[in-house]
């Protein structure tokens, strides 16, 4: 069994990690002194940045994959994506959107693919497609590489399967 995985940024990464510890520590004084003040309703406002900054501080604490490719598909960690099956991707190609780069996957049977997802995420992946052209997409920074090196790795990757 064939595969090859694609990692994120490290300098991403960093920068991500910093910023959770910014959304830890500045709510966390700012909700000490609303405690102290008995202002409770911030609090709670503060709690949940601080849990936000939390989960993005150690979900980059680890070495996290952005793609794996293997026999069956491609699995995309960055998000709820999931297992996206061969039979399905038409091609790749990037996008341009606002001030950043994105994958996008060109899918063959949309309603098909989103068929076998639950319906939260199936409606998240279709909020995608009229802005972007496709459900499936990636933004830039979570690669370690450049888009262009990782569609010449997927699309070698896939040519090999197929011989």
């Amino acid at each position: 069994m064939q595969i090859e995985t694609f990692y994120k940024s490290r300098k991403n990464k960093i920068i991500e990690i910093f910023i959770g510890l910014f959304l830890v520590a500045i709510p966390l004084k700012l909700a000490m002194t609303q405690y102290k003040n008995k202002a409770y309703f911030p609090v709670i406002f503060f709690v949940i940045l601080i849990v936000f900054g939390l989960l993005l501080f150690l979900r980059n604490l680890r070495s996290k994959r952005t793609l794996i490719l293997n026999d069956q598909g491609i699995s995309c960690r960055t998000n709820a994506i999931g297992l996206v099956e061969w039979k399905f991707i038409e091609g790749l190609e990037i996008v341009k959107a606002s001030q950043s780069r994105i994958l996008v996957f060109k899918i063959t049977n949309t309603e098909e693919l989103l068929s076998h997802k639950n319906k939260a995420i199936a409606l998240l992946m279709r909020s995608n497609i009229k802005p972007l052209g496709s459900p499936v997409v990636i933004a830039e920074n979570e690669f370690d590489q450049s888009l262009e090196e990782v569609i010449i790795a997927i699309e070698a990757f896939r040519k090999n399967l197929n011989s």
